[in-house]
């Protein structure tokens, strides 16, 4: 049935979409929570002929969905009040479930959840901000999460 499944079939995707949020213990030390979401999926649209002699067409859908919830440590070295550097540490817990889907009559569904419940990112940025309070961040890192992400950075 999935012989030919991602030839010309519409890739489907969320994410990874997520936030971090952290709290700067001291100078040098924050800590935080790492949150990420992932969803990947195909679907295939398949023709066929039910048991009156009609034609019937079936979506059959397969993906995958990431969950991630971690406790991050970054350590800020050469911080000015303008830009702080980091590296950061996350380690934690991740629900993976590969699934299969359709509403074929004749398809069983299938859910399995995967193996590996750990979750880990390690990764390098940077903070600029633009008042005392509000920055932007830019972060390249490796594990949970995607390989580049920016966003808001907020300290009080």
């Amino acid at each position: 049935m999935y012989s030919n499944i991602g030839s010309n079939s519409p890739d489907a995707s969320i994410g990874p979409v997520g936030g971090t949020i952290s709290y700067m213990v001291t100078d040098e030390v924050g800590i935080g929570l790492d949150v990420n979401y992932t969803d990947l999926s195909i679907t295939e649209n398949q023709s066929s002929v039910d048991s009156s002699g009609n034609s019937v067409n079936y979506n059959y859908k397969v993906g995958m969905s990431t969950i991630r919830i971690m406790p991050r440590f970054n350590f800020h070295f050469g911080t000015t009040e303008k830009f702080a550097p980091y590296v950061g540490l996350a380690a934690g817990w991740r629900e993976r479930r590969y699934y299969a889907e359709s509403i074929d009559p004749n398809f069983t569904e299938a859910n399995q959840e995967g193996f590996n419940p750990i979750a880990f990112r390690i990764a390098a940025g940077g903070s600029i901000f633009l008042t005392d309070f509000l920055g932007l961040n830019l972060e390249l890192g490796l594990g949970g999460g995607g390989l580049v992400r920016g966003g808001l950075v907020f300290k009080l």
